[in-house]
C-alpha cells in the first residue's frame, strides 16, 4: 500500500494551514536530501529531489489568489526566489531556499492554532482536499 492510500481511505479532514505545513515540510525534506547529495558531489542523484521540490513549490505558487492584495503577491515572489535557487536559475543555492521556506513555515506554525480555529468555526472557508499536493509530498 502506498503512503497516500492511507489518506484516501478516510474522509480527509485537513485544514488549509495543515496542508500548507505538510507541503512545506515535504519540500524542505527533499531539499535537505538534495543538499547532502550535492555536498557529496553527487549532483545527478540530487536531481530527482530537486525536481520534486520544484513541483511542490509550483503547486504552492499555483494556489495563490493574487486578487487578495500584497500578501499573495509577496508570497509569489518568495516562491519564485525559491524556484530560482533550486535549479531554475543560473546557480544552485539550496541553503537560501531552505532559509526562505523555513521562515514561511515558522510563520505558518505561529498562526496554526488560530487558523485551524477560524476554519473550524467557518470564518475561513474549508480547504478543498488537494490529493495532488499530498501526492507530491508523499511521493
Amino acid at each position: 500500500m502506498k503512503r497516500l492510500d492511507a489518506y484516501e481511505q478516510q474522509t480527509p479532514n485537513w485544514t488549509r494551514v495543515e496542508m500548507l505545513l505538510a507541503a512545506f515540510e515535504g519540500v524542505m525534506e527533499r531539499l535537505r536530501q538534495a543538499q547532502e547529495l550535492v555536498a557529496a558531489g553527487q549532483n545527478w542523484k540530487a536531481q530527482p529531489f530537486l525536481l520534486r521540490a520544484q513541483r511542490i513549490v509550483l503547486e504552492l505558487y499555483s494556489g495563490l489568489d493574487l486578487r487578495h492584495g500584497e500578501v499573495p503577491d509577496n508570497m509569489g515572489k518568495l516562491y519564485l526566489f525559491v524556484l530560482h535557487s533550486i535549479g531554475m536559475g543560473e546557480a544552485l543555492n539550496i541553503p537560501a531556499a531552505l532559509d526562505v521556506l523555513g521562515i514561511i513555515r515558522d510563520g505558518l506554525n505561529s498562526i496554526r492554532d488560530t487558523a485551524n480555529e477560524l476554519e473550524h468555526r467557518g470564518q475561513v472557508p474549508h480547504a478543498p482536499f488537494q490529493t495532488h499536493i499530498l501526492q507530491d509530498v508523499a511521493g
